[in-house]
């Protein structure tokens, strides 16, 4: 099985084993790949584990248009995710990148992450049903204090509940909850987030952990090992380590004791070392990368 590839004048590695369960073996993956992020950076949130908040302007729908075109035409792009900053800030912008991605690569799972800053015209719009997965960044529960974290206004449960009536499947929209201190910090506070989640009619959590990018995602880091959660009503289902290394994930399955509606698919996530995710690439708006914040290769 080829592990590397040549794109834009400089051999790639690729994705050619899963992800290991447990302590199994890694296995292959049947077909080697490549994922693709977008981001447009520039936000109207100003998060401060953020740093990919500004350079909107030096976004290229031509250059993207050329990294799809040499990618897609040498090695399978199994993902393309969209995020920012806040991908749907420029809308245009943000409705170029989702038909280039179904043009060179209509077999992708297409997936893209959003504060929500135009949420209701996000699911008023066809382009909505062309996602795998539409991931909301929410940190807390509370709108107030969720809107306390971003600085600005956020989604409110209302307009959650709102759009889940609008999803293709039960799936479709889904939570990404960074773990902060001072918000969601502790055991008591990820299940009062769970349950809230439940009533606005979500069924896919993420709990992140931030990445080591600034001085603040250092400080306010959270690492209490989600397993110290699994009780009656909370159950691992996998753990999972990166082959290589680099992150880690913890996959659970919660029945909420009140208001039960469906069980909710739960994830913890941990990149502890985001460089060295070195088979996918970022498109910045104007680079390629390896990884989050590695080498420019175009």
């Amino acid at each position: 099985m080829i592990d590397k590839i040549e794109l834009f004048g400089k051999d790639i590695s690729l994705k050619t084993h899963n992800c290991v369960l447990f302590d199994y073996e890694p296995s292959e993956v049947e077909e080697p790949y490549i994922n693709l992020y977008v981001r447009t950076k520039f936000c109207n949130a100003k998060c401060e584990f953020c740093t990919y908040a500004d350079d909107a302007n030096k976004y290229s729908s031509s250059k993207l248009e050329e990294v799809l075109k040499e990618i897609s035409s040498k090695i399978k792009i199994r993902k393309i995710a969209v995020s920012g900053g806040e991908p749907t800030l420029y809308w245009d912008n943000f409705l170029n990148i989702v038909k280039l991605s179904k043009e060179y690569a209509p077999n992708a799972e297409l997936s893209m992450n959003t504060d929500g800053f135009r949420w209701r015209q996000l699911f008023e719009h066809p382009v909505h049903k062309e996602f795998d997965y539409i991931q909301l960044s929410r940190h807390h529960y509370d709108d107030e204090i969720n809107d306390e974290i971003f600085k600005c206004k956020t989604p409110s449960s209302e307009d959650i509940k709102w759009a889940t009536n609008l999803q293709t499947h039960p799936h479709q929209i889904q939570f990404r909850c960074n773990l902060i201190k001072g918000y969601t910090d502790t055991t008591e506070k990820v299940f009062e987030y769970l349950d809230w989640a439940n009533t606005v009619g979500i069924n896919d959590i993420g709990l992140v952990s931030l990445m080591p990018v600034n001085d603040y995602s250092k400080e306010n880091y959270i690492y209490f090992h989600i397993k110290e959660l699994i009780g009656d009503n909370f159950f691992l289902t996998k753990e999972w380590k990166r082959y290589g290394g680099g992150c880690e994930c913890f996959n659970y399955v919660y029945t909420p004791e009140k208001n039960f509606r469906n069980p909710i698919r739960v994830y913890h996530k941990n990149t502890f070392a985001p460089n060295d995710i070195t088979e996918t690439l970022v498109f910045d708006g104007k680079n390629v990368r390896l990884g989050f914040e590695g080498e420019i290769i175009f």
